[in-house]
This record gives C-alpha cells, sequence and structure tokens, in this order.
C-alpha cells in the first residue's frame, strides 16, 4: 500500500521546480483549474452523488516545442450519507498525476493538446465512526485546448479519464473516473 504524505509532495513539487528551472530557457507552465468529477465506482456515486468539484494545479515543462513533462496535484473532498440509515460520510482523495504529454498549435492563440501518465491517488473515508485509508496507482489520460489571452495568460480546458483501484479493508474501490475542468494558467 503506497501512502504519501506531505513531505512527498512537497519532494515532488521540489523536484519540478529544479527540472523546470533547468529548461526554463523551454519554456514553463502552471495552471489552475477547477474540474467535475465522475467517479467510476458505482458505491461512491451512490453515497456521494453522480458528481463533484475539486480544484487542481498542473505544472508543465516543455521538453521541445511540442513536447511536455507534466504533474499535477489535486484535492477531492466530499460528504455523503448512507442510503438507510442516514448516516455521515466524508471522503477525501490527494490525487498526483505526472507523464508526458503532445502539443499542437492550431494558431498562435490556441494550441490542442493530450497526455497521458500515471496517477497516485490517496484515499480516505471517515464512516460508521472509523477512518479508512489506503491508495492505489493507475494511469490518467487528458486532452484539452489553451487559448491565449495574452503572451502569457491563458485559459484552459480540458477532459480526462483516470483508472486508479485499489483495495481497502478487503473491499475493491475505483478511485477514478472522469474528469473535465477549466481554468487560467500563466505560461514562463
Amino acid at each position: 500500500m503506497i501512502v504519501f504524505g506531505k513531505k512527498c509532495k512537497f519532494i515532488f513539487v521540489i523536484i519540478l521546480l529544479l527540472v523546470g528551472s533547468h529548461l526554463r530557457g523551454e519554456g514553463l507552465s502552471l495552471s489552475a483549474t477547477g474540474n467535475y468529477f465522475v467517479s467510476s465506482d458505482k458505491n461512491y456515486k451512490d453515497y456521494y452523488g453522480s458528481g463533484n468539484v475539486f480544484p487542481s494545479v498542473k505544472l508543465t515543462i516543455n521538453l521541445t516545442k511540442g513536447v511536455y513533462l507534466w504533474g499535477g496535484y489535486g484535492y477531492l473532498s466530499a460528504k455523503g450519507e448512507t442510503k438507510g440509515l442516514k448516516l455521515k460520510l466524508k471522503s477525501t482523495e490527494h490525487i498526483l498525476d505526472f507523464g508526458v504529454g503532445i502539443k499542437l498549435h492550431i494558431s498562435t492563440l490556441v494550441s490542442f493538446f493530450i497526455d497521458g501518465g500515471g496517477s497516485l491517488v490517496s484515499y480516505s473515508e471517515d464512516s460508521f465512526g472509523s477512518t479508512k485509508s489506503g491508495s492505489g496507482f493507475g494511469y490518467v489520460g487528458n486532452v484539452g485546448i489553451r487559448v491565449y489571452i495574452s503572451k502569457s495568460l491563458f485559459i484552459v480546458l480540458s477532459g480526462g479519464y483516470s483508472g486508479v483501484e485499489t483495495t481497502i479493508n478487503n473491499v475493491d474501490l475505483k478511485l477514478g473516473g472522469i474528469r473535465a475542468g477549466g481554468g487560467l494558467g500563466v505560461s514562463f
């Protein structure tokens, strides 16, 4: 079982920044988005609803004009209740994604991207008076578009799917699902 905490996230960000400062001549961008998430786990949808909103950040480091490395972090928190007894539930997911992507410049103001890689999700649920936690590793894929509103500021719209599964207390969980979001970014 892989569980990551603040130290792991901090080290990940430092590594990305160090690599990014080395490659800065080729380009670096940072974006923040709001995402709508639909879980691929039926039980999760039954308890927490069919969709939830979560924030995320994404750092991209251009290797060439059309290829980049990327890393992202998202935080999903949801409240729900059981069907019969109406007992309160709360779940949180810390989502750490990373990989390689390709971007195609459609014009000077618009670019299309597709990227994929790994997804590490740390999950915790407070239910029935106890806390269950664990993590899983899987894959993630995204597609999207950037529309530049100035030389360095852009709007990003994206969608994707993550396939992450794990077993916690002998219960199989699907921690991934469909994501769609939009936000703002800046390139350096």
